[in-house]
């Protein structure tokens, strides 16, 4: 019997948008605007991708060849779009960066749905145009268009370098492509509709790589564009106001260096910068490069503005690796050479994406801590560890990730494993077991060839983490409240929250709103700072925070036995991480000793994940995987 078809996640249903045909004005809209919001995350996610394809167009057009576009329908659209918009903005000739669009011009402005299924146009078309060398940009969201797909063939045929924009991960087309920026928006709004989420996507896509590749082909000074094409007075106006920017000179100097130079942006902006010189305007107009090296070697040196020449490394050139574990309430960075020796470690507040202000803020100043003394482009490699980042959460996480990357001056690729991955390969040589983690947050899961066959819990702090830092604050400031409310006897453990939170009886009479009040700012890291209070008042003989400590216990194995795969009778490797399972205290050893009663192995436990992901990092560098 031959299984169905798979279909393109463009093309399947979204449950989100089941009843849009129902939905009150106000309500469709917002409906569209939230599934727009999630593309950028998408994007990120593919950002490594995108690096690859900027280099790629940056070797072709420096050495003389072509940067092609490809596509059909909207995304051909799309694509001479982009191409369109490059010679007038950055003065790139127009026969550098090219679009073919299936069906021709006339498919511009009248859809052509036939045109995409022609793949002998395609490839007579790329036998025309594409020269060894030449890159060529196939954009498709279903990552299966026949035309795309003919383009590429034939393009790496005749020795170009491929690169395929999807928003399908297991595009059928990706064998064809030395690149695949894969963008996973997933379901439309509207199913099939590619015109919404799929081509914001490719365009945020195609402008990053063209703009990225337009300025490292040095066409801007700065940030400011420095080979506009084209004369209008606008146009006029915006050059004057460049030249001021770019050099502080008053505009009328500026209007008459422009005058001189034939209105060339470029070589005005080096004239004043350099100083006179006879031959600035053929200087310039004879260089290919950044206009801030062109002033450096004519005149003072001046370099752009906030252009810093990064540090040297401490000695050796050895390559780096990064470990990073983003937790909610703290995060660790480990640098270390491929062959295992630490350079550097640095640590900074929470960067989970769900819990943090800033998580891209906490770990840049990690990085940059264990940075320090090190240039970050001897790094090729990174994994982070990071609490929900699966597959719905993982934009957000890679979003934060790569605004860090940004933030340091980081541009290797990073493997992005959940804490639970990363908490299971720091702890063991082995490649399958059950994880167990328990700090700000709580989540068990079985592990199969280091990935995650099984998950239980790991919801968040609002709606589960049975047994984390968080529970077992909420339960405590509920029994507290329970006393306060005369439901339940006062113990050891009300004078301890109360005292914990900084509250006494003069702040009022009545303490329940002020208890509220403490929490409410931000309740996942004011409840998990409460969890070392449970632990010491339960070691101390409190009997409701012994009650709330062994509670916590049993739902933390029941968690890890729910995702046993074949219970009790056989003995696993079981580990153990974060800070209720691994600091000392009630919760901890009950867990260890149920582990040792159900699977009769002592656990092993992760005390620092960090390093386990620069240990990781560096046997993929090492392996090639």
């Amino acid at each position: 019997m031959t299984g169905r078809a798979r279909i393109p996640p463009t093309e399947r249903r979204n449950p989100r948008t089941h009843y849009l045909d129902r939905m009150p004005t106000v309500e469709l809209v917002c409906a569209i605007h939230s599934e727009d919001a999630t593309v950028p995350g998408a994007v990120a996610a593919a950002l490594p991708q995108i690096v690859a394809a900027v280099d790629l167009g940056v070797d072709a057009l420096s050495a003389g060849g072509r940067l092609h576009y490809v596509g059909a329908g909207t995304s051909g659209r799309l694509a001479v779009l982009d191409a369109a918009e490059l010679p007038p903005t950055y003065g790139a000739a127009g026969h550098r960066v090219v679009a073919h669009l299936a069906g021709g011009p006339a498919a511009l402005l009248s859809a052509d749905p036939s045109a995409e299924d022609d793949p002998e146009a395609a490839a007579e078309r790329m036998a025309d145009a594409v020269r060894p060398g030449d890159v060529v940009v196939g954009v498709t969201a279903s990552g299966r268009t026949p035309f795309v797909g003919a383009a590429l063939r034939t393009a790496r045929a005749r020795g170009a370098w491929t690169v395929l924009v999807s928003n399908d991960p297991q595009a059928a087309l990706a064998g064809s492509a030395d690149v695949h920026v894969a963008v996973d928006t997933g379901p439309e709004v509207v199913t099939g509709s590619t015109r919404m989420k799929a081509a914001t996507a490719a365009k945020l896509v195609l402008h990053t790589l063209s703009t990225a590749v337009m300025v490292r082909l040095g066409h801007t000074y700065s940030n400011l564009m420095v080979d506009v094409a084209g004369r209008n007075d606008k146009l006029d106006r915006r050059r004057v106001a460049v030249v001021a920017e770019a050099t502080g000179a008053a505009p009328e100097a500026c209007a008459e260096a422009l005058r001189q130079s034939g209105w060339n942006v470029r070589a005005a902006v080096v004239a004043i910068l350099s100083g006179p010189q006879e031959s600035v305007r053929d200087a310039v107009d004879g260089r290919v490069g950044v206009p801030a090296d062109v002033v450096a070697e004519l005149g003072r040196g001046t370099t752009a503005p906030d252009r810093a020449a990064p540090r040297a490394g401490p000695g050796d050139r050895e390559p780096l690796v990064v470990g990073l574990d983003c937790g909610g309430s703290g995060t660790r960075c480990v640098v270390a050479t491929v062959g295992g020796r630490i350079i550097g470690r640095g640590e900074a507040g929470g960067a989970n994406p769900w819990s943090a202000a800033a998580p891209h803020a906490a770990i840049a100043a990690a990085l940059r801590t264990a940075l320090a003394d090190t240039d970050p482009r001897r790094v090729v490699r990174a994994v982070a560890g990071m609490a929900g980042a699966g597959p719905a959460g993982r934009p957000a996480a890679t979003a934060a990730l790569w605004s860090a990357w940004r933030d340091v001056g980081l541009t290797c690729p990073v493997d992005l494993r959940t804490d639970l991955e990363l908490a299971f390969v720091s702890a063991t040589a082995h490649t399958g077991g059950l994880v167990l983690v328990a700090g700000t947050g709580a989540a068990a899961a079985a592990v199969r060839q280091l990935r995650l066959v099984r998950r239980c819990d790991g919801h968040g702090w609002f709606l589960g983490d049975d047994g984390s830092a968080v529970w077992l604050g909420r339960a405590a400031v509920r029994a507290v409240l329970a006393a306060l409310d005369g439901r339940a006897p006062e113990t050891a453990l009300t004078a301890a929250v109360s005292g914990a939170l900084g509250i006494t009886s003069g702040d009022g009479a009545d303490l329940r709103q002020t208890l509220v009040a403490r929490i409410s700012p931000s309740p996942s890291a004011v409840l998990a700072s409460l969890a070392p209070v449970v632990a010491t008042a339960a070691t101390s003989g409190d009997e409701v925070a012994a009650g709330i400590a062994a509670d916590a216990a049993d739902r933390l194995l029941q968690a890890l036995a729910t995702v046993a795969p074949d219970g009790p009778a056989r003995a696993p490797t079981v580990v153990l991480a974060g800070s209720v399972l691994l600091a000392p205290g009630p919760v901890g050893t009950a867990v260890q000793r149920g582990v040792r009663e159900r699977y009769g192995v002592g656990p092993t436990t992760a005390d620092d994940p960090a390093l386990g992901a620069a240990r990781l990092a560096a046997a993929q560098v090492a392996t090639g995987g």
